[in-house]
C-alpha cells in the first residue's frame, strides 16, 4: 500500500478549473472551509481520504460533487447523480444547493429507498427533497409515492425509471454499515445480487434481521448499476467503519464484491473517511 501523507493540506473550491467559466465560481460555496487532509492511502481498488475532522470530510466531499456537476453541466447541459441517505451526507447537499447552477437539468435518486411512502420519516428521498430545498433539482423516487398498508415490495417502479436513464450517472455518492452493506444491499442478500453482470437495474430486498431503526423492505441499485457510474464515492465515519473497510477482503461482505469488482475493471471507489 503506498501512502501519500500531508499533515496540513488545503482543500477549497474555487481553484483552478477551466469549468468554473460555465457558471459562478464557488467562492460563495457555504462549505467552502480550509480542510485538514491528513492521509491519502491508495490500495487495489480503492483510494482513501481521511480527514481530520467529520466537517473537513464534508467539505473536502462537497467540493468534489459540485466540480463533478459543474463539468457534466458544461459537457451535457445535463448531470445525472445516485445518493445516499443517512445524516452524514445532509449538510454536503444542504451546500450543493445553495450554489447558482442550473438545477432543473440536474437529475438525482437515491441510491435505495425503505418501502414506505414519500411522506413518512423514514424516506430517503423526502430526506433529499428536504436537504435540497430551494432549488429545483429533479429528484426522482425509487418506490410510488403513496404505499398502502399491506402492499407487497416490487421494484418495477424503480426499474421503469431507471429504463429511461441509460447512461452512466456522473457520481454516485455511498454509505456503508458497519456490517459492510452499502444501498441496501446486505449481508443476506442473495449471492446473484452481488454479480456484476446482472440485468437488473434495481432489486428488492428484505433485510434479515431487519434493522430495529428502520424495519422495512428496501428498493436497492444492484451492484451492477452502481458499477455504472463514471465516479464512484463512499462516505463513512468512525473507527469501526473504517476498521471493515481495511481489513482483510473474504469475499463474505458487501462492500468485499464492490472492491474486487473496482479490482477486476480496473478502477477505483474514492473513499472519504473521518473520525
Amino acid at each position: 500500500m503506498r501512502q501519500l501523507r500531508c499533515l496540513k493540506s488545503t482543500i477549497t473550491a474555487g481553484g483552478n478549473n477551466e469549468y468554473l467559466q460555465h457558471h459562478a465560481t464557488l467562492s460563495s460555496f457555504p462549505l467552502r472551509r480550509e480542510a485538514r487532509f491528513l492521509e491519502h492511502s491508495v490500495d487495489a481498488g480503492m483510494n482513501t481520504h481521511t480527514f481530520e475532522s467529520r466537517a473537513d470530510m464534508q467539505a473536502a466531499l462537497c467540493n468534489e460533487l459540485a466540480l463533478i456537476v459543474q463539468r457534466s453541466l458544461f459537457a451535457r447541459s445535463q448531470s445525472w447523480l445516485a445518493l445516499a441517505g443517512g445524516s452524514t451526507p445532509l449538510p454536503i447537499y444542504a451546500a450543493l444547493a445553495k450554489l447558482p447552477y442550473d438545477w432543473a437539468k440536474v437529475t438525482a435518486i437515491s441510491t435505495d429507498e425503505r418501502w414506505v411512502s414519500t411522506a413518512h420519516s423514514a424516506s430517503n428521498v423526502s430526506t433529499l427533497k428536504l436537504a435540497f430545498a430551494g432549488c429545483n433539482i429533479a429528484i426522482n423516487q425509487l418506490v410510488p409515492e403513496s404505499i398502502s398498508p399491506g402492499l407487497a415490495a416490487e421494484a418495477n417502479t424503480a426499474n421503469a425509471l431507471l429504463a429511461k436513464y441509460r447512461r452512466n450517472f456522473d457520481a454516485m455518492l455511498l454509505g456503508m454499515g458497519e456490517d459492510g452493506h452499502f444501498a441496501s444491499l446486505f449481508p443476506s442478500a442473495p449471492a446473484v445480487l452481488f454479480d456484476p453482470e446482472n440485468s437488473q437495474d434495481a432489486v428488492c430486498i428484505t433485510p434479515d434481521p431487519l434493522p430495529p431503526e428502520a424495519p422495512f423492505a428496501r428498493i436497492s441499485l444492484s451492484m451492477s448499476r452502481i458499477l455504472r457510474s463514471d465516479r464512484l464515492f463512499l462516505c463513512i465515519t468512525g473507527e469501526r467503519k473504517l476498521a471493515v473497510l481495511k481489513g482483510e477482503r473474504t469475499n463474505k461482505l458487501p462492500i468485499d464484491h464492490l472492491i474486487a469488482a473496482c479490482v477486476r475493471q480496473n478502477r477505483s471507489i474514492d473513499v472519504y473517511w473521518s473520525p
